[in-house]
């Protein structure tokens, strides 16, 4: 049975798992995930940063009409920007998830 979602909760690291339409390629992202969590968890955040500012920029209306030339692609301009800092936050929360998590049980462990 999957758990109830709780608030901080990231959907991918603790209920990815128990959900009925799980298929190998699904588990083997949740491993990448985990691992660069896991291992490599300043390049992690490096990158949510990154998209965080770089996505934050593209927000402002005079960098998006300078970038995106046009009306119409100005709104595409600020559409990618406003994705990327969802991605970015996304993986900032996921990030702090599963380092939480990691030192909920590395201190029940000991």
């Amino acid at each position: 049975m999957a758990k109830a979602m709780q608030s901080g909760d990231v959907f991918l690291l603790t209920n990815f798992s128990s959900c009925d339409n799980f298929t190998e390629k699904d588990s083997n992202m949740h491993k990448v995930l985990n691992y660069f969590f896991t291992k490599h968890p300043k390049l992690v955040s490096a990158v949510s940063t990154v998209l965080i500012t770089v996505g934050s920029i593209a927000l402002h209306p005079g960098v998006a009409a300078c970038v995106g030339g046009p009306t119409l692609a100005q709104h595409a301009v600020q559409a990618v920007g406003a994705v990327a800092v969802a991605v970015g936050k996304w993986l900032r929360t996921a990030l702090n998830s599963a380092t939480t998590k990691a030192a909920e049980q590395a201190q029940l462990s000991d």
